[in-house]
């Protein structure tokens, strides 16, 4: 069961909870009906981002195999049989898009240029610089549209300037880390990759400048005809802004300071001080409605 779990990336899942972010900023958290299509929307794009994974395992297995931490996945280290694992990454995707297209049609079509999108960056686009972090952060994104098309709301321009600001600076926060962590000491590269420490310095400003973007989105926000719909005391919502501002920026200067060796949504998973932080910026936005 280890294995399989391994094989799926079960420990990168929890980047799929993007798609409950439409009903959480929809405010619409009493309605069974949304929770349980978010539920089954959760469920369906795990099991089709599963098999991305698989077939990106399959295709970088060699590579992976000389990678620090990589070499340590099931096709790296070549204890899973490449057709066994090849099929259950069909098996994964037919079941995801099953419920996807019984919960939205358009769900199903959004999935699949996801997975369609996944190949190529498997294949080609991670190994164009700049690029390849714009295809992560549109990965993400494409999470959060999933969530909206499932409960019937969309998103809102406001949530994609917002998120997509965030997630461009979150894919740059990855590359570095690989960077400062897994370049080739000689070389001074990633294997698979054409970034080289050199790079980090036009990586690590645009990090900071793109959450620096978001969070002015967000201020915006609070002062937009949309956000008095939904809130009644709009200030309460700055708190939650110097929150994200403080979160981001702490990610930031310890991955700046090699301090990190993981992705902002694995990071994210094991902090404590994150989770009080949800928990107080939760707190000011119940206030703010």
């Amino acid at each position: 069961m280890r294995l399989l779990f391994s094989l799926v990336r079960l420990r990168q899942w929890p980047k799929n909870f993007l798609v409950f972010v439409p009903l959480l900023t929809s405010l619409q958290l009493t309605d069974s009906n949304l929770i349980f299509a978010s539920l089954a929307g959760f469920i369906a794009f795990s099991l089709i981002s599963a098999s991305g994974y698989i077939f990106n395992d399959w295709y970088d297995r060699k590579a992976d195999a000389t990678h620090p931490l990589k070499q340590w996945r099931p096709l790296a280290k070549g204890s899973v049989n490449v057709m066994w694992a090849m099929y259950l990454a069909f098996l994964l995707f037919a079941a995801g898009s099953c419920i996807s297209f019984v919960l939205q049609p358009q769900a199903f079509w959004l999935a699949s240029g996801y997975i369609f999108l996944q190949l190529l960056y498997t294949l080609y686009l991670k190994r164009i610089v700049y690029l390849d972090v714009l295809v992560l952060a549109g990965f993400y994104l494409t999470r959060v549209w999933f969530g909206g098309i499932i409960i019937g709301t969309g998103v809102s321009f406001w949530l994609e300037a917002f998120a997509g600001l965030t997630f461009i600076s979150l894919a740059l926060q990855k590359r570095t880390v690989d960077i400062l962590h897994y370049a080739e000491p000689l070389k001074k590269s990633i294997p698979g990759r054409d970034y080289e420490q050199t790079d980090l310095r036009w990586i690590l400003p645009m990090g900071f400048s793109s959450f620096f973007a978001a969070s002015v989105v967000f201020l915006l926000y609070i002062r937009s005809p949309e956000a008095s719909i939904l809130y009644s005391n709009r200030s309460w919502l700055l708190i939650p802004v110097l929150i994200f501002v403080f979160w981001i920026s702490r990610l930031w200067i310890q991955t700046s300071k090699s301090r990190l060796r993981e992705d902002a949504f694995t990071f994210a998973i094991k902090d404590v001080l994150t989770y009080c932080l949800a928990i107080v910026a939760a707190g000011f936005i119940w206030l703010a409605i």
